[in-house]
C-alpha cells in the first residue's frame, strides 16, 4: 500500500506521523532506534541515519529502507507499507447457552501483542467471524512494562488506539448483523484497565497494585463492555478466562496451564488452590524483538528442521514464535549451539545461522530465547515447589497462545522449556482466554469468578529462596 505523507509545521519523525494518522508501526523498543522493527520502504529517501547503518542492511539501504523513528519528516514523503493477515489460531467453540442470552454477542482478547474479537449469534448458538489484529499499543512498547512507563504521561494515547479498531470492529458488525448485544473482555491487567481508562502507574510500582478486581462494567459509543477481573498486578483476566476454560474448579486432577505469550503467565489448580504466576517471558515467543523475527503471517518460518517451513507456504519474511523455539531446538540437537547457548566456532565469526540466504538467528537472539525459557521454566518449577509436588504428580498440562496450531510440544520439551515428563500429558488448548471469556458469558456465572479468586494464591518468583538457582540452571540447553 503506497502513502502520501506532508511535513507538520512541528517537524517530527516518521513514526510519529503514521501514528498519528492511525497507521500501526510495529516498534518493540518504542521508537528509541534500538530494535529496527519499525523499518518502512520509502521513495527516494533523502536521509541515511547512524540507526539505519546499525540495524539495516547495504541492501535494504539500496532498495529504500529506512528506520521510521528515526526518519525526519522535513518534505512530502512517499513510502509504502505491507498489510498482511495475523494468523492467530483461535480455535474458537461455543457452550450450550444456560444463560439464555438473545440476540448476538461479543467476546474480545485484548493480549499484549495481538487482538481476536470472535462474534456470535446467541439465539442460534452460532459463530459468525472472528478478526484478528496487531495490537496497535505495539508502537509504543513490546511489553507491558514499556507500556506502563510510556502510559506514565501519555495515558490517553493508549486508552485512545486500543478502543479505535475494537470500536471500529463493532461498528462494522453492527452495519451487517443490525444489533450487538452483548460484549465480553478478556486481557491481562494491563491491557484490561488500559482499555477501561484506568491508570496503570501502580502496576510498576511495589507493592503493584491494581484496580480491576471485580467483574467491571464500561460504557463506550453506546455500548457495553463486561471486563473480566484479574488475579494480581500481573496476571490477568486472561488467565482467569482459562481457568474457567480448563474447568480448574470441577476437576480434581493436578493441571497446569501455561501462556505461552508476551507475559507468560500461568496457574497451577492442586487440591483446593490454586497458585498463579507470571514469568515475564518478554515477546521473543511472539516473535518480536529478535532479528529477523515477526508476527505469525503469511511468509513466517513456524517450522525449522533443516528446512523452513512457512505459514501459508509464501516465501520465507522472517521467523515467529513457534519457529524461533523449533530452530534453537534444531542447533542445539545438531550441535550447532554448545550447552551454553554459545554458537561452534564455524559460526562465531559472524554469529548468525542462516535459515535461508537473508534470514537468519543471532547469537543475540539465541541468549534473548535463553531468558524467556528460562523464566517459563523457572515459573514451573518455582509452582510446583509452592504446591508440594513434583512434576510427575501434574496430571494435565495445557499450552494456550494463538500459535497452538504449529508449536511443536517436542521441541518445548527438548529445549527445556516443558520437563520431558510433560510431554504425553500436555495440549494445546488455543486462545483460552476467548474461549473462556465465551464461557462466562455464555453461563453468566459470577459464582465462579468469586470462587477462583478466592481459591488463587498469587505467587511472587523471585521472593523464592531458589529462584535465582533455577533461572542460571535452566539457561543452558
Amino acid at each position: 500500500m503506497k502513502i502520501n505523507i506532508k511535513p507538520k509545521t512541528t517537524p517530527t519523525n516518521l513514526l510519529n506521523q503514521l501514528r498519528s494518522l492511525g497507521y500501526e508501526i510495529p516498534a518493540p523498543c518504542a521508537g528509541n532506534g534500538t530494535c529496527g522493527k519499525c523499518h518502512l520502504k520509502i521513495l527516494n529517501p533523502k536521509v541515511i541515519t547512524e540507526a539505519d547503518k546499525r540495524h539495516l542492511s547495504e541492501k535494504q539501504l539500496e532498495e529504500g529502507y529506512r528506520l521510521s523513528c528515526t526518519y525526519p519528516v522535513m518534505e512530502e514523503t512517499n513510502l509504502f507499507l505491507e498489510t498482511s493477515k495475523l494468523e492467530i489460531i483461535s480455535d474458537v467453540h461455543l457452550p450450550d447457552n444456560t444463560a439464555s442470552l438473545t440476540g448476538h454477542a461479543c467476546a474480545i482478547d485484548i493480549g499484549t501483542t495481538s487482538v481476536v474479537m470472535s462474534f456470535m449469534d446467541c439465539d442460534k448458538n452460532k459463530l459468525l467471524k472472528t478478526i484478528t489484529f496487531s495490537n496497535p499499543q505495539s508502537s509504543y512498547g513490546a511489553d507491558v512494562i514499556s507500556r506502563i512507563t510510556y502510559a506514565e504521561n501519555n495515558l490517553d494515547i493508549l486508552v485512545k488506539v486500543i478502543r479505535r479498531p475494537i470500536s471500529e470492529a463493532i461498528q462494522s458488525f453492527v452495519l451487517e448483523y443490525g444489533t450487538l448485544n452483548h460484549i465480553y473482555v478478556s486481557g491481562n491487567t494491563t491491557m484490561n484497565q488500559l482499555f477501561m481508562g484506568l491508570s496503570i502507574s501502580s502496576l510498576g510500582l511495589y507493592p503493584f497494585d491494581f484496580q480491576l478486581k471485580d467483574l467491571e462494567h464500561i460504557d463506550i459509543d453506546d455500548f457495553t463492555y463486561t471486563v473480566i477481573p484479574g488475579l494480581s498486578a500481573f496476571v490477568g483476566g486472561d488467565i482467569l478466562s482459562g481457568i474457567v476454560e480448563c474447568d480448574f474448579i470441577n476437576t480434581s486432577d493436578t493441571s497446569l496451564l501455561i501462556d505461552l505469550g508476551t507475559n507468560g503467565e500461568m496457574a497451577l489448580s492442586h487440591k483446593s488452590k490454586i497458585y498463579t504466576t507470571s514469568t515475564a517471558a518478554g515477546p521473543v515467543f511472539e516473535g518480536i524483538s529478535l532479528s529477523c523475527g515477526m508476527q505469525a503471517k503469511a511468509g513466517a518460518i513456524y517450522d525449522y528442521d533443516g528446512n523452513s517451513h512457512t505459514i501459508d507456504k509464501e516465501e520465507p519474511k522472517g521467523i515467529c514464535g513457534t519457529g524461533t523455539i523449533s530452530t534453537v531446538a534444531y542447533l542445539s540437537k545438531n550441535g550447532l549451539i554448545d550447552a551454553t547457548g554459545r554458537f561452534i566456532d564455524k559460526f562465531q565469526d559472524e554469529d548468525k545461522y542462516y535459515l535461508t540466504d537473508n534470514i537468519y538467528i543471532s547469537q543475540g537472539d539465541i541468549r534473548a530465547i535463553q531468558t524467556a525459557k528460562s523464566a517459563i521454566r523457572t515459573g514451573i518449577e518455582i509452582l510446583l515447589d509452592t504446591a508440594d509436588i513434583q512434576a510427575e504428580d501434574v496430571k494435565n498440562i495445557y499450552i494456550s497462545g494463538g500459535f497452538g496450531k504449529y508449536v511443536s510440544l517436542k521441541a518445548l520439551c527438548d529445549i527445556d522449556i516443558l520437563p520431558s515428563t510433560f510431554l504425553d500429558k500436555t495440549r494445546t488448548i488455543g486462545n483460552s482466554s476467548l474461549n473462556g471469556a465465551i464461557k462466562l458469558m455464555y453461563t453468566n456465572n459470577k459464582k465462579v469468578i468469586e470462587e477462583i479468586i478466592s481459591r488463587n494464591q498469587t505467587v511472587s518468583l523471585s521472593d523464592h529462596p531458589k529462584f535465582q538457582d533455577y533461572f542460571m540452571d535452566y539457561m543452558y540447553f
